[in-house]
């Protein structure tokens, strides 16, 4: 996990799950305009940065398991969690985890570009030919076209995202009861992986609430958008505040 420093306590930890091929920075122009009572701490999963040495993981549950220990070992004050697309699957197992456990849970589960836990993945992409998934990530707009033009840099970052992706579009968790956090759902409009009405379907595990927004844009619609985006994150982080 990386931290940026909060202020008094009383405040709100915001954990940020990244997603498929993101780091440490994955939302850090969603983490700016946020107010200084904040403290977003931001998962880091293996294959990637500091831990790039390390194996990248093919599950979503073996994701939440490897980073819940951070979570719980940084939790002193009300939380939220967030996640985008492979993020949001991870943090809901996260979630079910913690309550399990019997354990605090977060004040809300913020979920973004990520279709209901019952729901497949509308269109897998992560074991297509070389070519083909390079097209599929530049549709996506989710690499930096410098990036993905540099073959050297795809050897190395080629890898991982097909593992995150292979975990995100392989995941069927079992039937559960609803969660009793109360769950906030964001979708791209035109988002070509994950349908409107897929994400709306995160109704159906929401047992102690639910919103749902949607925004211009496609599966990375935050990056187009990161001023309305933080604008709910920050609503929603201000209830919890009881700001």
């Amino acid at each position: 996990m990386r931290h940026r420093p909060g202020t008094a306590p009383g405040s709100v930890t915001l954990f940020c799950f990244p997603y498929g091929g993101g780091g440490s920075r994955a939302y850090a122009e969603l983490l700016e305009p946020l107010p200084p009572w904040v403290t977003p701490v931001t998962a880091r999963l293996p294959g990637r940065e500091s831990a790039r040495r390390q194996p990248a993981l093919t599950d979503v549950g073996a994701m939440a398991d490897l980073l819940l220990p951070g979570v719980v070992e940084a939790v002193d004050r009300p939380f939220v969690f967030y996640g985008h697309s492979l993020g949001a699957r991870v943090a809901y197992e996260a979630v079910h985890r913690l309550a399990d456990a019997g354990r605090p849970l977060p004040a809300a589960l913020c979920v973004s570009g990520a279709p209901a836990p019952a729901l497949g993945v509308h269109a897998p992409c992560h074991d297509q030919p070389r070519a083909e998934f390079l097209r599929t990530l530049r549709a996506m707009g989710g690499v930096a076209p410098e990036v993905l033009a540099d073959e050297e840099l795809c050897d190395y970052v080629l890898p991982v995202i097909r593992a995150d992706m292979r975990a995100a579009e392989t995941y069927r968790p079992p039937r559960r009861t609803p969660l009793r956090t109360p769950v906030t759902a964001l979708a791209g409009r035109d988002d070509p992986r994950v349908p409107v009405e897929h994400v709306r379907r995160w109704c159906d595990e929401a047992g102690g609430g639910f919103r749902f927004t949607v925004f211009e844009g496609g599966h990375f619609f935050f990056r187009d958008h990161p001023s309305e985006v933080a604008a709910v994150l920050d609503g929603l982080l201000r209830e919890v505040a009881g700001d």
